[in-house]
């Protein structure tokens, strides 16, 4: 057996034990002109897969760029290879994103791909990264502090994008060119040591391989493991979610937190996903552990609170203004709820948690509904008197995201309803009520 025909009987045993690449799959080919870009393509060629090359000109290396994107069109179009190509003004775009520009690269070529995918259903993306790359991103994710995601790598498989290259080398790559007469191109920006992949590729890497001639095998494997265990984690990781005040959140019981040997990963491992970051996991376990109630947190997507036996996770909330209403019915959506208001002719045998009735004999409108103000003020059936709405969702101890969930309906400034909670005593429906009317919030 030739050294050809070893690498891609390795290439197909790879892809077959990790489900990866299959014979009907339409397959886009990330193709920079690059050594592995291009044994990558040769590959899935020769072995006859459905195949359409993909190729992103930055223009980041005047000439030079413009050479990569001919020698691409070139290879493709004498080895029968369908390729789209498109041009990107990467620095201007970084400019004017206040980004860098290996990240802005990376967002405008995957971008871009799956707009192909969508347009033209492909259902596989393949890059080639290798064994090499794969600790490369290791060791820059530990440069950042990365915990066990980190410790993954470069993902064999992430949606609809693929790595079948990640059971070899750099150096099979070049043989296996060398040994197929293929050209390819180098990119000259790869031997500057600008960006920090770069300097590890450079410096840091050929000096792990001294160490041990079977580092990048030893790398794969504890991705491998660490792959595995986030896994195991997340499915053992217990049901957070439950309902709310009005709506499913996530809880958090802090003596969990408490309890736990590593309290800054069990945090970690929870609000993860929610966008939350490391010194604010810091921050969180420091107010916990002072007892400090009430602290609130920001992802870009999430808000989280420290309640008194919780930590309370929801969705970012929509700011709510104040709203005349001048007639009913009465529909208003927000945060993915709705507030309903229309006339009734009775009052029901059961009325359910999310529902509240009141009387309208005495509105005049246009009646308001607003979030709740520091000087609202409450009056409940039985007691003298009114309390401040704040003390009142502190007696029914509400958490303090639900409480922005929370609004007053107003009639000539008296308190009608906190919706959803209480209807005012002065409103509430009697026997001599000639008109009634229902809250549904949902």
């Amino acid at each position: 057996m030739t050294n050809e025909e070893i690498f891609l009987k390795n290439f197909e045993l790879f892809n077959s034990e990790n489900l990866l690449l299959d014979k009907d799959d339409k397959i886009l080919v990330a193709v920079s002109g690059g050594p592995d870009s291009v044994a990558l393509l040769k590959v899935l060629k020769t072995l006859r897969y459905k195949i359409e090359a993909a190729h992103v000109n930055y223009q980041l290396r005047e000439e030079e760029s413009f050479e990569d994107e001919l020698f691409v069109l070139n290879f493709c179009e004498s080895n029968n290879i369908p390729i789209k190509i498109i041009r990107f003004d990467t620095e201007k775009i970084a400019t004017q994103e206040k980004t860098g520009i290996q990240n802005i690269a990376r967002i405008l070529r995957y971008n871009w791909f799956e707009e192909i995918c969508n347009k033209e259903s492909f259902n596989k993306i393949v890059t080639a990264h290798h064994l090499e790359d794969h600790l490369e991103s290791i060791l820059l994710n530990i440069s950042r502090g990365a915990g066990i995601n980190g410790l993954k790598g470069i993902h064999i498989k992430q949606e609809k994008i693929v790595r079948p290259f990640l059971f070899t080398n750099k150096n099979e790559i070049l043989a296996y060119l060398k040994n197929t007469n293929t050209d390819y191109r180098n990119d000259s920006s790869n031997n500057k040591n600008k960006y920090k992949r770069n300097f590890l590729r450079n410096e840091i890497v050929p000096n792990f391989k001294e160490l041990n001639n079977q580092v990048l095998e030893h790398a794969y494997e504890l991705s491998s493991w660490a792959g595995f265990y986030q896994e195991s984690l997340d499915r053992n990781k217990k049901n957070r979610t439950r309902m709310g005040l009005i709506k499913t959140q996530v809880f958090i019981p802090i003596k969990e937190i408490l309890d736990s040997s590593y309290p800054i990963n069990f945090i970690k491992n929870e609000t993860d996903k929610f966008g939350f970051t490391k010194s604010q996991t810091k921050d969180i376990l420091s107010k916990i552990k002072a007892a400090k109630k009430g602290q609130y947190y920001l992802s870009n997507s999430h808000q989280l609170v420290i309640d008194k036996i919780h930590l309370v996770i929801d969705e970012l909330h929509e700011e709510f203004e104040t709203i005349d209403i001048n007639k009913f019915p009465f529909v208003y959506r927000i945060n993915g709820l709705s507030i309903q208001i229309k006339e009734v002719k009775k009052l029901p045998n059961k009325i359910k948690e999310n529902e509240l009735y009141f009387t309208a004999d005495k509105l005049d409108f246009p009646i308001k509904i607003s979030k709740i103000n520091p000087g609202d003020r409450i009056s409940q059936l039985g007691l003298k008197g009114t309390q401040k709405v704040s003390d009142y969702l502190i007696n029914k101890k509400v958490n303090k995201l639900d409480k922005k969930l929370c609004y007053i309906l107003k009639n000539n400034n008296e308190t009608v309803a906190l919706i959803p909670l209480i209807i005012d005593k002065h409103y509430a429906v009697k026997k001599s009520t000639k008109k009634i009317f229902k809250i549904t919030y949902k």
